[in-house]
């Protein structure tokens, strides 16, 4: 594979097939060559005449490489969270979070709004992994800015890590008619 048009073609081959398996030829020679190949796919990730299936596979390539080649890929998956199409919002908040991709925090906040249960479930997962103390404060002052509902998974995200700095903001929130939570036994 030695230009775009070839990568591109094997790379349909490849994902035409009933299951795509770690020990296909075709993902050897990526991982083998992925120096080279890794800007090709950052191009096409990036580009808007590129098939959704491709690009969300791309999405979730990086989680095949080291965490020094993946770093390539996290400002193109930052910018592909906001892509319309579910399946890329998906992978990329999905591999932002299995890398910890602490300043993709901002991005993946508002796809707890997202009109796709799945996208809001699996920027969810990957804001559980990321958020670090540094966040609260930013997390915070953007709370009101979202809606009922991802104010509630905020909250859960938030009360689950159990850092001592969120325990006054999620007291003031358990106690306001701002944001009703349940008791449970």
């Amino acid at each position: 594979m030695q230009n775009h048009e070839e990568v591109l073609n094997a790379l349909e081959i490849y994902l035409d097939k009933p299951v795509q398996d770690k020990r296909d030829p075709f993902l050897q020679e990526v991982l083998k060559n992925q120096e080279k190949l890794i800007p090709i796919f950052l191009d096409f990730l990036k580009n808007d005449n590129v098939r959704i299936k491709i690009k969300a596979w791309i999405a979730f390539f990086p989680t095949f490489l080291s965490n020094k080649a993946a770093e390539k890929f996290f400002p193109y998956l930052i910018l592909a969270v906001k892509e319309p199409n579910w399946q890329i919002k998906i992978n990329a908040a999905n591999t932002l979070g299995f890398f910890k991709v602490s300043n993709a925090l901002e991005a993946l906040l508002p796809l707890l709004e997202d009109k796709d249960d799945l996208v809001k479930s699996s920027a969810e997962d990957a804001l559980r992994k990321i958020i670090q103390p540094f966040h609260y404060s930013f997390l915070k002052q953007e709370f009101k800015k979202f809606n009922l509902e991802a104010q509630k998974r905020i909250v859960s995200i938030l009360a689950e890590a159990g850092y001592a700095e969120n325990k006054d903001f999620l007291l003031e929130m358990a106690k306001s008619k701002f944001l009703p939570i349940q008791k449970t036994a």
